[in-house]
């Protein structure tokens, strides 16, 4: 169990990918990122027969971390303008 995490670092992700795929009305975008998470963390818990128990800070740096964007669209106008609403969205990170 973790809590009280922080992540820093998201504002230096860099766009790897960014493509829409209009049968399905999506955006799919893929970013590469280096980020902090600082918080703590509860563990309790048994890897095979050895007992795993602990409490602290958790401190975790990422390089190159592959986030990837899935947003469904709808289209709308306004003023006379075609524009986007994000519906729903998913997102996978390697």
């Amino acid at each position: 169990f973790v809590s009280d995490v922080v992540v820093t670092g998201l504002k230096n992700c860099q766009s790897k990918k960014l493509s829409r795929n209009l049968e399905k009305n999506q955006l799919i975008v893929k970013l590469s990122c280096t980020c902090n998470l600082e918080g703590n963390y509860v563990m309790d818990g048994q890897l095979i027969v050895l007992p795993i128990q602990g409490n602290g800070g958790l401190h975790v740096q990422t390089n190159n971390l592959e986030i990837t964007v899935v947003s469904s669209l709808e289209d709308f106008q306004k003023d006379g303008k075609k524009h986007w609403k994000v519906k729903s969205w998913n997102h996978s990170s390697s």
